[in-house]
């Protein structure tokens, strides 16, 4: 019987001014988080007891603070993906990181994560926000797929600003037009030499 188990994240990052601990073995089944990896995420989340929700969550954390190389994420809901650029982009010094949300109703729900845990967020919105310099900037596919999202987006990827462009969500490629033709718009970013952080939906 096919279950669905989550959705799926996608990270792309560049210029980032934290580094991950060294390297650790990536065999899934015996990840072991450094033990600075559990001191950032405790920190983060106010919680002196917070630990990771599996290993796959602290393994991915770690590429993403390295900040050199595409990260695909496929988890169930609630394995905690949002974690992922999150938390970078809370204790990088500099910086913006993207993030393509493709579902209106995510909007407010992420807006208040974004409060919670005390980052300063935005959303791209034409002729209302364009310039945003928020830790994190949000943005739908509709506004994504824009050439005046491009002209916003793309000096910050040649400027080094852009260190991280998440995509949200992304198994609706599939389904969503608008989806897809925003993936088609984005393919500047992509030859630019962004890197992507992608969530993705699974069933199995």
């Amino acid at each position: 019987m096919n279950e669905a188990v989550g959705a799926s994240l996608a990270i792309t990052s560049r210029g980032a001014s934290t580094t991950a601990p060294g390297n650790l073995p990536v065999e899934r089944d015996h990840f072991i988080p450094h033990p600075s990896l559990i001191t950032m995420l405790r920190e983060f989340l106010g919680d002196p007891h917070a630990t990771f929700k599996s290993p796959e969550q602290a393994e991915g954390l770690e590429v993403s603070l390295a900040g050199d190389r595409h990260l695909i994420v496929v988890g169930r809901t609630a394995m905690g993906k949002t974690i992922l650029y999150m938390l970078p982009a809370a204790i990088r010094n500099h910086g913006i990181t993207c993030v393509l949300l493709p579902l209106s109703a995510l909007h407010l729900d992420f807006e208040q994560r974004c409060r919670e845990l005390k980052i300063e967020s935005s959303r791209w919105l034409p002729g209302v926000n364009e310039n945003p310099r928020t830790r994190i900037v949000y943005v739908s596919p509709e506004h994504a797929m824009t050439s005046r999202f491009l002209d916003y987006l793309m000096p910050l990827a040649h400027k080094g600003e852009l260190v991280q462009f998440v995509i949200d969500e992304v198994h609706l490629v599939h389904g969503h037009v608008k989806f897809r033709h925003c993936f088609s718009a984005l393919k500047p970013l992509v030859l630019s030499g962004e890197s992507f952080l992608q969530n993705r939906f699974h069933s199995g």
